[in-house]
């Protein structure tokens, strides 16, 4: 506010200020796309609650149905990068999926994907499931943090509308197992993918 003295009264003028968040949505996402993944996550999308809405879309949303998870497997420092990734993914993972169901109005999740070698931990994956009840495509590659066979098949259940699951190299002697316990429940489910060498005596999705 400017305040300007003429004679023996004030007279007050607004001084006009731009500021960010009167762009155009469209303008901004634009000018935050040139902005490296690293600083989107850490910086940008802490600066407002639109700007990170803005942010996660550019760095999580690969169309208007895939959830890409992938892209944190970098952005939280990687396994062998940092000590504490474990917990650093797990609170991430809790904060992005949060999110995205939140914008389920404009946007529903049918589709994950996780990267390899991202280590999700069981636990992990069941908040996922939690957050995202109508996905029909999941991608796991790495499997390598959940042991337990019946703990994967579990959380596979409760995507009652999965139509493609491809999971990552399961060796274990219950396979058959998780085939048949997957098969009976998710009855949309049309493809399931192992990658890599798998053990198990009799497979059947029936």
């Amino acid at each position: 506010m400017v305040k300007i003295r003429w004679g023996n009264y004030k007279k007050k003028r607004v001084k006009s200020e731009a500021c960010w968040g009167d762009l155009d949505v469209n303008v901004l996402h634009r000018i935050l796309e040139l902005i490296p993944a690293e600083e989107l996550f850490s910086s940008a999308s802490l600066v407002c609650r639109q700007w990170r809405s803005i942010c996660w879309e550019i760095l999580f949303w690969n169309d208007h149905e895939t959830l890409e998870l992938s892209t944190l497997k970098h952005l939280v420092g990687g396994y062998y990068a940092s000590y504490n990734y474990p917990r650093k993914l797990t609170k991430a993972l809790e904060c992005v999926m949060n999110w995205a169901l939140k914008m389920e109005a404009q946007r529903c999740i049918r589709s994950i994907v996780f990267a390899s070698f991202m280590y999700v931990k069981v636990t992990d994956l069941a908040f996922v499931a939690s957050r995202s009840p109508r996905l029909r495509r999941l991608i796991l590659p790495d499997t390598h943090s959940i042991k337990d066979v019946n703990e994967i098949a579990k959380i596979i259940q409760k995507w009652r509308e999965v139509e493609e699951v491809s999971l990552g190299p399961i060796l274990n002697n219950r396979t058959d197992h998780l085939f048949r316990r997957i098969g009976n429940d998710c009855k949309h489910l049309t493809k399931l993918h192992i990658f890599g060498a798998f053990a198990t005596r009799n497979p059947t999705l029936g």
